[in-house]
């Protein structure tokens, strides 16, 4: 699932308060750690359960190295590791979360852990906002996770079948994640391995479902389909 965060212009971040705390610094529902190195590329500072992790990632462009911050926020819930993201990129951000066994998959969690993980993504969203007072509508795009969990585990029982495979399962899951596992499955049988198209039509009621769940757990903030496509749709700050 992948939002976009939308900025006023020349964004100025409060980090006083978040200066030199090791600890980090509570901002609404969790503790904000400011980490003051960069980091190039896809590498990142270590997570830690419960806390949101800020730091600045440098890309390389023509034109000079630019700076973006980030946001994680590493959770357990209903068993999983999740891992929560905001990620800017000039100007506006993207949230998203995943788990670390199954990557963006579709996973099917008891009631009470579904809760738990949109309460855990409203609390997520309202530190971050109060971290930076700035951010005031956020795109959701809440049905576009390709694959579910029960695709990659017929997809892992299937690659052990293969005479070409020399993995073991456990090594196939703690060495392959999301789509690697489909990849995997192409090189050894030279073919795409069948997903469901089931997904196309829970897209509705998925879209419905987090409309929902953020009127729930997002009172200061409103739903709205402007500048909307499909089933996304705007959160904006009251």
């Amino acid at each position: 699932m992948n939002f976009t965060m939308k900025k006023e212009p020349s964004p100025t971040l409060d980090t006083e308060r978040v200066n030199d705390a090791k600890e980090g610094v509570l901002y609404g529902h969790f503790l904000i750690i400011d980490d003051k190195n960069r980091y190039a590329r896809r590498n990142e500072p270590e997570l830690q359960e419960g806390k949101i992790i800020h730091y600045l990632n440098v890309i390389n462009f023509l034109d000079g190295d630019k700076r973006f911050h980030r946001f994680k926020l590493l959770k357990q819930i209903g068993g999983l590791e999740y891992i929560f993201t905001l990620a800017e990129s000039f100007g506006s951000y993207s949230v998203s979360f995943k788990t670390k066994k199954y990557e963006y998959a579709i996973v099917g969690l008891h009631p009470e852990d579904r809760d738990v993980l949109f309460r855990t993504l409203a609390d997520f969203i309202k530190s971050v906002a109060e971290f930076d007072q700035n951010i005031k509508e956020i795109m959701a795009s809440p049905a576009d996770a390709p694959y579910s969990r029960k695709e990659m585990e017929a997809c892992i029982e299937e690659i052990l079948t293969s005479p070409n495979n020399q993995l073991t399962k456990e090594e196939i899951v703690s060495e392959y994640r999301g789509n690697q596992v489909f990849d995997l499955y192409f090189r050894l049988f030279d073919k795409v391995f069948e997903r469901s198209l089931k997904q196309r039509h829970r897209s509705g009621g998925r879209s419905r479902l987090f409309k929902s769940m953020f009127r729930k757990y997002l009172p200061g903030w409103e739903i709205s389909n402007d500048f909307s496509i499909g089933h996304d749709f705007v959160l904006k700050r009251r």
